[in-house]
Formats: C-alpha cells, sequence, structure tokens
C-alpha cells in the first residue's frame, strides 16, 4: 500500500498508483489516478498549428520534457509560472489582458508571427501560463532552437513595434482600461506609479500630487 503524495489517499494496489512525469512537481512520486489525470494545467502548450494542446500540470507534462514551468511568487498570494525549454528559444514573453484592446493587438502580433513562421518552415509553441490574476494569462512564443536562424530579427522587431506597445500594456495592466479609455486621473495615476516603480517615495510622490505637479 502506497500514499498519493497529492492528496494522501492510500492507493491499496501499488500496481495502479501513477507517478509523476520527470520535470514536474510530484516527479517519479505516486499518485492516484485523480491526481495525476485530473491536476489544474499550469501551461498550455500549442506546437505550430497543432490544435490539440498539450498539458503541463504539478503531475504531468505532455510535452515529454521539452517544456518546463515553475512558479515565480511576487508576494505570498500572487505570482505566475516561468515556461522553460532547452529545446526552443522564447522570442517573445508577453501577456495576454483579457479583454482589452492590448488583448487584440496581441493576437495580430501572433497571427503575423505564426504567419512568417509557417512561410518560412520555423518550427514554433506558443505557450499560455496560468497566473494569480484571473483576467491574465502568460503568452510565450517559442521558436525551435534549430530554426532561429530562419527568423529575421528585423521583422520580430517589427511586429512587436507595431503591436506591442509597452506604456498602452503597462496602463491597461495597472488601470483594467483599454488605451482609448483613460482619462486625465488615469494619466496622472500613471505618473504616479512610474515613479513609485522608479524607486520615488511615497511621501514625495503624495506631496507632488497635492502640488499638482504629477
Amino acid at each position: 500500500m502506497v500514499e498519493c503524495a497529492s492528496c494522501g489517499e492510500e492507493i491499496k494496489d501499488e500496481n495502479d498508483a501513477c507517478y509523476g512525469d520527470s520535470g514536474t512537481h510530484y516527479a517519479d512520486e505516486p499518485l492516484c489516478e485523480t491526481c495525476y489525470y485530473e491536476a489544474e494545467p499550469s501551461a498550455t502548450v500549442y506546437v505550430g498549428d497543432d490544435e490539440e494542446p498539450q498539458y503541463i500540470t504539478d503531475t504531468r507534462n505532455d510535452t515529454e520534457g521539452a517544456f518546463s514551468v515553475h512558479w515565480h511568487s511576487t508576494d505570498a498570494w500572487r505570482g505566475y509560472y516561468v515556461v522553460e525549454s532547452d529545446v526552443y528559444q522564447n522570442v517573445q514573453n508577453d501577456c495576454i489582458l483579457a479583454y482589452s484592446e492590448d488583448e487584440c493587438d496581441l493576437k495580430k502580433f501572433d497571427d503575423e508571427l505564426r504567419k512568417y513562421c509557417d512561410e518560412h518552415e520555423i518550427r514554433y509553441a506558443r505557450v499560455f501560463a496560468r497566473t494569480s490574476n484571473l483576467f491574465s494569462t502568460g503568452y510565450d512564443f517559442f521558436v525551435h532552437k534549430c530554426d532561429l536562424p530562419k527568423l529575421e530579427p528585423f521583422y520580430l522587431l517589427v511586429l512587436q513595434t507595431k503591436y506591442r506597445d509597452y506604456e498602452k500594456f503597462q496602463t491597461t495592466a495597472l488601470t483594467g482600461k483599454s488605451w482609448s479609455e483613460i482619462d486625465e486621473n488615469d494619466q496622472r495615476f500613471m505618473r504616479a506609479a512610474r515613479l513609485l516603480m522608479s524607486g520615488e517615495d511615497v511621501e514625495t510622490i503624495m506631496e507632488r500630487i497635492q502640488a499638482g505637479t504629477i
């Protein structure tokens, strides 16, 4: 008799136990079928134009080790999964902000980059990783390391310049509003937020707000 490393349930027949896939949190540890097969995905991987997703969970890795994830904590409650690969190179690390104009821009970026890769026979994969924010999902575009020479850096830069405006992204992420919806109060908030992120102390920022210099 063995015990499931995840839920603690007793597995009466050891032959019925599943074992965590290599590179996962429960790698090589005994698991009940429920914990092995039904664990919530940490990341969903789409290789090329394959419509069938591959999942990475705490117990299972459908990519057979091509990709792995680990949790990055930003505080006691929040964080996000970081995606890594020894086979593919990450060429775009991004985030989907649900129901926003920025999400639409990212979709256009994704469509054009995938089309370019298909036309130039570049193997690629897209990974959507979970975050603690229900309204955002990690987006990573990977290119197979053997095909990197086929990817024109200038073309990628053109797409990034055209569709990935960091100021717009940051504003939407911090205010919850699309770029076309922000008003003067939102702009003032963003200026204060950038000062705070640059290391300015809160008291100085508050004084500047009261003085109307932000």
